[in-house]
């Protein structure tokens, strides 16, 4: 290299470093630290976090799987041995006797900034983005004998009443528990023969300044003069506001032709089976009512059945448990074992079919008081169908 270009490259590189260091000058450090703040605030809106976070669940339950296997496999069993020892682990996650309408799923989440609006309040648009992992983890708890065999739950619909808004950065809870189900099935223009379960979710909290918060939190985003919309959910609930929802029924005038529903929702209410306050003193924010479905493929599965191969009992309320299991559960203890997945399956395809009407296990699992509430909650939740089904049809 001769002296010239020796030179020149020298200058060049003098050149890079004052310009380095001319930026590193002009951008501050503090700058850069709100900057990496910034990003470690959204790091729940990177790409395949929102996989992550709806599968973790998945991934947990597979790694307690591959531990149990290894344990046992280490132990020098017989494969028999190994094969009745993860069928006897998986078992124990089954909710065996528990009351479908009382067994409830809890989800911890915060208002991230990503999960915040303008209002500096969670989004509207993010109550059903943290649903999908919510139904998640209540789909595992409540129905484990469901997936290993390939079954899978498809939603049909979700819908929100408003009711609190969650200030950003608040910590919230999200309770889930099965609100009724579909006995007869349903036929539509568009689709095949369904049996749709309704989901009950609660978003609440547990600050007791989470009112006053938010309508600090609303009052210092909102200046007096502004160049666009407010568009927020109100810090106390809308008193005129009307939700074909448990926790905010629809009741009409006496004279009204849903005076029916009127009288049911009174008498659950009575009951205590529709709560207007959390028992623990929680603030409610929002009540979500999903529709779902069973299926198996592209079968669609009668809920009563996928309720009982999960040990729901008819006479919940503690007088069943894994020792002393519904008198049914002799029928149905070896179909769901994880060792049984493929008979189980062929089962959940159509072979339910084939047992005789007064052989029908799983009508037992779910018949007498759990009927009849699923009867007077259905009454009160169907009519969140009939009122989408409607505005379909309005011109």
């Amino acid at each position: 290299m001769s002296l010239t270009n020796h030179g020149a490259l020298k200058v060049s590189l003098g050149r890079l470093v004052t310009t380095a260091a001319f930026l590193r000058a002009l951008v501050p450090s503090t700058v850069k630290g709100v900057f990496w703040i910034l990003l470690l605030l959204n790091i729940r809106s990177f790409p395949l976090s929102w996989h992550f976070r709806v599968f973790s669940p998945v991934f947990a339950l597979r790694g307690r799987y591959l531990w149990t296997w290894l344990k046992l496999f280490l132990s020098f069993k017989s494969k028999k041995e190994r094969v009745a020892g993860i069928d006897d682990w998986y078992a124990q996650l089954t909710p065996i006797g528990e009351d479908p309408f009382r067994m409830e799923t809890r989800y911890k989440a915060w208002a991230g900034p990503d999960d915040c609006d303008y209002n500096l309040h969670l989004s509207n648009s993010c109550y059903p983005k943290v649903l999908d992992g919510a139904r998640f983890v209540a789909g595992l708890a409540m129905f484990p004998n469901l997936y290993p065999c390939g079954g899978w739950i498809a939603l049909a619909g979700t819908h929100h009443h408003f009711i609190r808004e969650i200030p950003i950065f608040a910590k919230y809870e999200i309770r889930m528990n099965v609100g009724s189900w579909d006995h007869k099935w349903s036929y539509y223009a568009d689709t095949e023969g369904v049996l749709k379960v309704y989901i009950v979710i609660r978003f609440v909290t547990h600050s007791k300044k989470a009112k006053s918060q938010a309508k600090k939190t609303i009052e210092a985003a909102q200046p007096e003069t502004h160049f666009g919309p407010s568009i927020h959910t109100p810090a106390t609930p809308l008193t005129n506001s009307i939700s074909a929802t448990p926790a905010n029924p629809i009741e009409p005038q006496p004279d009204s032709s849903s005076a029916t529903v009127d009288g049911t929702v009174k008498q659950l209410r009575a009951s205590g089976l529709l709560k207007e306050e959390e028992e623990d003193g929680a603030t409610l924010h929002c009540v979500s009512v999903s529709q779902l479905c069973f299926k198996h493929g592209r079968i669609t599965v009668p809920p009563a059945l996928v309720f009982a191969i999960n040990g729901f009992a008819a006479d919940g309320m503690g007088r069943h448990s894994r020792a002393n299991p519904p008198p049914y559960w002799a029928k149905v203890e070896e179909l769901v074992r994880l060792s049984q997945g493929k008979r189980l399956a062929r089962f959940l395809r159509g072979g339910w079919r084939d047992v005789p009407d007064g052989e029908r296990w799983w009508e037992e699992a779910v018949g007498g008081d759990v009927e009849r509430r699923r009867r007077e909650r259905l009454e009160v939740l169907n009519h969140i169908r009939l009122g989408m089904d409607g505005a379909r049809e309005l011109d």
